[in-house]
């Protein structure tokens, strides 16, 4: 930059010991003010002033990581109980403490950063936008929450003084925790954004309008981007990693044991259709409908099962997003989030054991009900005098050295179960997903 010119001697000494930039200097006059826009600066040289707009954070930046993990329903039953239907403006350290600190104690360094004169109180509204903006959630939520928060009579409209007063406030949180240009940010330019949100000829602003509006407002535009570029960056959380390798087998667990239960369940009417008039013609009916009605209570038991399982895998992989997005806050600020994800896994655990269990009880009972179609040789060799006109059409299948002589039909379903069967049976073998040696394993 080029030289600064001649000030007369004494002029602007106090300032002076503050500014290390050279050539002219536009900075705020204050000494605070002053360290702070160089020190962004200083950051952003090459960028310089526009660098200091917005995006070089303060010291007091670095506690609102302990906010990340707010949810949006933890926000709004906050706003419920405090301004709702408390009405409070301010809160002391100790109503700080009580109402956000919870079992994270670093949140309450955040009330001294909020109490910029020292008088042990802080505003509600800068507590909210402060946990809104910087909080998890999406920025469609945090526009929702913003707007409710100033609709201070539950309108579900702003007038211009309720928009003034959200710009006013947004811009006073925002300089507790980053430089801004006083050239943007300063209150007309504020009054001038709120005017320019209420559309021409109305006297309120909707929450549809106000998001049109938010997403067309530059320094809005600069605030998202900056709290995106420094939204706390932070390795994956180990315990969710842990969890996450500690229920990888439920979604292929789950998804198998529904496909294979809802094939025997496709199937197992026409077989029984089938096959009863034949069975009875054995003598066999009483076995077969005992064998048959415990099957199809094992069979809605396991589906009932895989259903619950693919819920709770859900749920559960939606709560470790939530968390690692929060940086591993979320939990810390709820710890009561972890033990419900640790409940979870056990419940996953012990389905997974009782489904194994009941898989097997299943396959055992298919079989017994195949082996009800197939004729004894004793059978055999006493011919076929005692079964109905009927079932005189036979089809010849050899198996196992016996010569077996079942109506066409009865044979068709008996091998189509055979090959559920075969496949149930292998899933139960070393490999399979339901390998019985699994029972006493921990999952893979």
């Amino acid at each position: 930059p080029p030289p600064a010119p001649a000030e007369p001697r004494g002029a602007r000494r106090a300032s002076a010991r503050a500014c290390t930039v050279s050539g002219p200097c536009r900075c705020p006059p204050s000494g605070a003010r002053r360290r702070r826009w160089h020190a962004g600066a200083a950051i952003g040289r090459g960028g310089g002033e526009a660098a200091a707009a917005m995006g070089n954070t303060l010291r007091s930046h670095d506690n609102l990581r302990a906010i990340r993990g707010w949810s949006k329903d933890q926000i709004k039953a906050s706003i419920e109980a405090l301004r709702t239907k408390a009405s409070v403006f301010r809160l002391t350290k100790d109503d700080f403490a009580r109402y956000f600190g919870g079992r994270n104690r670093e949140v309450i360094s955040l009330f001294n950063d909020l109490d910029t004169d020292a008088d042990g109180l802080v505003d509600i509204f800068e507590v909210f936008t402060m946990l809104t903006l910087w909080s998890g959630t999406g920025w469609d939520d945090k526009q929702a929450i913003l707007f409710g928060l100033f609709d201070l009579m539950g309108k579900g409209f702003l007038k211009i003084d309720e928009v003034l007063l959200m710009g006013c406030v947004i811009v006073r949180t925002l300089g507790k925790f980053m430089t801004l240009d006083e050239s943007r940010y300063h209150e007309e330019e504020v009054k001038r954004l709120a005017h320019g949100a209420i559309p021409p000829h109305e006297t309120r602003l909707t929450l549809e309008q106000f998001q049109l509006w938010y997403r067309k407002c530059e320094p809005l535009e600069d605030l998202r981007g900056h709290i995106e570029d420094h939204a706390a960056r932070s390795a994956p959380n180990l315990v969710s990693s842990q969890m996450r390798v500690r229920i990888g087998y439920v979604e292929d667990f789950s998804a198998k044991l529904f496909d294979r239960i809802q094939r025997l369940q496709d199937r197992l009417p026409d077989f029984a259709d089938a096959c009863v008039d034949y069975v009875a013609a054995w003598g066999r009916r009483k076995r077969w409908d005992f064998v048959m009605q415990n099957l199809r209570q094992l069979i809605l038991k396991l589906h009932h099962v895989s259903e619950s399982m693919h819920v709770a895998y859900i749920d559960l992989e939606t709560a470790l997003n939530e968390d690692e997005a929060s940086g591993g806050m979320a939990v810390i600020i709820a710890p009561q989030k972890r033990f419900r994800q640790e409940q979870t896994i056990r419940d996953l655990d012990k389905m997974r054991q009782e489904s194994l269990t009941d898989y097997w009880e299943a396959t055992d009972l298919l079989q017994r009900l195949i082996e009800l179609t197939e004729p004894s040789e004793v059978q055999i060799g006493q011919g076929f005098s005692t079964m109905e006109d009927g079932l005189n059409a036979i089809a010849e299948d050899e198996a196992e050295g016996v010569m077996d002589m079942s109506p066409p039909r009865v044979a068709e379903f008996r091998k189509v179960m055979r090959r559920i069967h075969a496949d149930m049976s292998a899933d139960s073998q070393e490999g399979g997903a339901f390998y019985r040696a699994e029972l006493s394993s921990e999952p893979a």
